[in-house]
């Protein structure tokens, strides 16, 4: 399956020939019909460094929903779902920065809090955690 680069132009790796798009849309990829294929494991990898990068895919998704609250507070003058999904990509992108970036590791934080408070409310934390180990 061909992919389109970061010049946004199509076509297959390393080569010549047409664009995949192209023949996906022409339906000349060699069989009848259409040629719609989806290469999971692919996106499968992609999830695993994008978690291995943001610190955990609970404090991505925590930073998500940091940053897209945020957002549709912040940009009043948007509609509420364009906010919102503005600012959850700002924070799907920022808590991937690498560490030592002052908005990367604030990211990563406030999403690590985020995705600690759930696990509290839900049930799912670390019983016993540094308040009762004082007492």
């Amino acid at each position: 399956m061909g992919s389109i680069g970061r010049s946004g132009g199509g076509g297959r790796r390393g080569g010549s020939g047409g664009s995949e798009l192209e023949k996906l849309l022409t339906g000349n990829s060699g069989s009848k019909g259409w040629n719609l294929g989806l290469d999971v494991s692919r996106l499968e990898a992609e999830a695993k460094r994008f978690a291995q990068r943001s610190g955990g895919m609970k404090v991505a998704i925590g930073a998500a929903v940091v940053a897209g609250t945020t957002a549709t507070v912040t940009l009043q003058n948007v509609p509420y779902v364009p906010a919102a999904m503005a600012g959850a990509l700002g924070g799907a992108y920022a808590v991937q920065l690498p560490p030592g970036n002052c908005i990367g590791d604030s990211t990563r934080q406030v999403g690590g809090q985020v995705a600690y408070l759930w696990d509290a409310v839900t049930g799912q934390g670390r019983k016993g955690g540094a308040r009762d180990r004082r007492r």
